[in-house]
C-alpha cells in the first residue's frame, strides 16, 4: 500500500513552529510599547515640572521677600488639588551685596523612583 503524498496543508510542528515564532514577535512589539510609553511619560512630566519650576522661579524674582518654602499634592499646572503628583519648593538666600541666590525644585514619584527639575536663577536687590 502506498500513502498518498499529495495532499496539501501544513503538518502541525510547522503550525506549531509558526505559532512559537508569531509570540515571540509579539512579546518584542508589547516591550517596544512599553517602553515607550514609559519614556513619553517621563517627557510630559518633565516638561510640566520645567514649566512650574520656571513660574516660580519668575514669580520669586519679583518679589523682595526672602525664605524658603515648599507646596505638595500639585497638578500639571501648579495648582493644590488633591492627589497631585508633584511638590514644588523654593529656598532664596542672599548672595552677596548686590543679589539674591533662588532654587526651585519641583519633585515627583515615577516608576518607584523619585525624579526632579531643578532651577537656579539670582534677582537683583
Amino acid at each position: 500500500m502506498r500513502r498518498n503524498r499529495e495532499q496539501g496543508g501544513f503538518t502541525l510542528i510547522e503550525v506549531l513552529v509558526s505559532l512559537v515564532l508569531a509570540a515571540i514577535a509579539m512579546i518584542g512589539v508589547i516591550a517596544l510599547y512599553r517602553t515607550q510609553t514609559s519614556a513619553s511619560s517621563f517627557s510630559r512630566r518633565m516638561t510640566e515640572a520645567t514649566m512650574m519650576a520656571e513660574d516660580q522661579l519668575e514669580r520669586i524674582r519679583t518679589q523682595v521677600a526672602t525664605g524658603s518654602g515648599s507646596t505638595s499634592s500639585l497638578d500639571e499646572t501648579g495648582k493644590v488639588v488633591t492627589g497631585g503628583i508633584f511638590t514644588r519648593s523654593f529656598d532664596v538666600q542672599s548672595g552677596g551685596l548686590n543679589y539674591d541666590e533662588i532654587k526651585v525644585v519641583v519633585s515627583w514619584i515615577e516608576d518607584g523612583g523619585s525624579k526632579a527639575v531643578t532651577l537656579f536663577g539670582r534677582r537683583n536687590k
